[in-house]
């Protein structure tokens, strides 16, 4: 009798724990965070291989603490993708326009 009343108290931590607490797993470790309200949705968060889609579908909080920990290295990716010159995009876009009017001038003959 007595096993049983200490298995049923660690199961009652365990489950006051899971409902009360997001743990994540990021690249460089693991983070506890409180939840906003008592709720067994994403007790347990991968992010060790983290993807931007991640934060559409996680919750508010686990977002917010995403943010707070990825957002600095998603913002120089941005800024990397958008580096492109002047110059390339003016190039690229003189070489569709140039291909209409090849396109155009066929279809007009």
């Amino acid at each position: 009798m007595k096993k049983l009343s200490v298995i049923t108290a660690l199961f009652c931590i365990a489950a006051g724990f899971a409902f009360s607490f997001h743990v994540i797993r990021l690249e460089k470790g693991m983070a506890v965070i409180a939840k906003d309200h008592l709720t067994l949705r994403e007790t347990w968060v991968d992010a060790g291989k983290f993807d931007p889609k991640m934060l559409v579908t996680a919750s508010p909080r686990v977002r917010n603490y995403l943010l707070q920990v990825y957002g600095a290295e998603m913002l120089s990716e941005l800024k990397k993708g958008t580096e492109k010159s002047a110059g390339s995009v003016k190039k690229t876009l003189r070489e569709k326009e140039q291909s209409f009017h090849e396109w155009v001038s066929e279809k007009l003959k």
